[in-house]
């Protein structure tokens, strides 16, 4: 995936590399559609609870100063939203 500036500059490329061996669900067998359906069913799962502990153990260690984000100014130059955004 890459991510283009108003002047078709780059500005960012992402990519996804993977070790394992890939899978089509559509040509998989029943036991490989189970399997990886209950694996990623479970990691969805524990996304959330994962989440909160790792928030609790850095909130536990008082080195991370929490601040709430400032409100932005009305004249801080922002811009409108498009189309899309709205």
């Amino acid at each position: 995936m890459a991510i283009f500036d108003s002047e078709g500059k780059k500005t960012m490329t992402a990519r996804f590399k993977s070790n394992g061996d890939g899978i089509d669900l559509l040509d998989a067998g029943w036991m490989q559609t189970i399997l990886y359906v209950a694996f990623w069913g479970v990691n969805a799962f524990l996304a959330i609870p994962r989440t909160f502990w790792q928030a609790w153990k850095t909130y536990m260690s008082r080195k991370v100063v929490i601040t709430l984000r400032p409100e932005v100014k009305n004249d801080s130059g922002g811009r409108k939203e498009t189309d899309l955004e709205g």
